[in-house]
């Protein structure tokens, strides 16, 4: 009869363990996969919110251009562009703000870039519906030049802070996000070899048992042959 392995104990310790370790490995796993899902998602609202920054610029630069234009020829053409800009001028502002609700410095930035956009855009409104009315010149003797090269300075002077914090808050965003996912890879090659190294010293021991009562079975059928 075949002598009990004295390995047998520990072959129930380390398939429990190797259970415990399989359960623990897939929670964790979904763990740290969500972990890096939500730092790639911050990393995205930052390019997203640069997009939106420069989104912002370019549109208001727009109907400002389409305005001076219309101002200096009285082309209807600039005036219809005008009107087309325009909305998405303050649209893109208002959606900047949109996109930093979860940021209260950079919400407030926004929030004061889409006042800018909305005062600007009004002004040059104001100006080209008098010039409709009253000629260019009436619109050029109100036009007040310094006021609006003030709104426009400071509406640039708050997309270039909001843009440097936003690059900075990138910058920040991309170093979690690569320590995120170094540490689950490591994590996950750790815990291959750790459940590596279990099922060696399972089949290991179930191999030295299967070879100890093969010998056992011999010597038993050598004996009986004997007598």
């Amino acid at each position: 009869m075949s002598n009990p392995s004295r390995l047998r104990p520990y072959r129930r310790v380390f398939s429990i363990l190797a259970l415990l370790l399989l359960v623990g490995v897939g929670a964790a796993t979904v763990f740290g996969v969500r972990l890096l899902a939500g730092s790639n998602e911050r990393v995205e609202q930052s390019y997203r919110v640069l997009e939106h920054i420069e989104a912002a610029r370019a549109t208001l630069t727009a109907a400002q251009a389409a305005g001076r234009g219309y101002r200096l020829t009285s082309h209807s053409a600039l005036r219809g562009e005008f009107e087309r800009v325009a909305p998405e001028a303050v649209r893109a502002a208002r959606d900047l703000a949109e996109a930093t609700h979860d940021n209260p410095g950079q919400y407030a930035r926004a929030r004061a870039i889409h006042e800018q956009s909305s005062r600007q855009v009004a002004r040059m409104q104001e100006l080209l519906d008098l010039q409709e009315r009253e000629g260019a010149a009436a619109a050029i003797g109100a036009m007040r030049a310094a006021d609006l090269v003030d709104l426009m300075h400071r509406f640039n002077q708050l997309c270039e802070e909001m843009r440097a914090e936003e690059l900075d808050l990138l910058a920040q965003r991309r170093s979690v996000n690569t320590r995120n996912a170094a540490a689950l890879l490591s994590f996950i090659l750790l815990s291959l070899g750790v459940s590596l190294a279990t099922l060696w010293a399972l089949l290991s021991s179930l191999s030295r048992e299967n070879s100890r009562n093969r010998r056992l079975e011999r010597e038993t059928r050598a004996a009986l042959e004997g007598l």
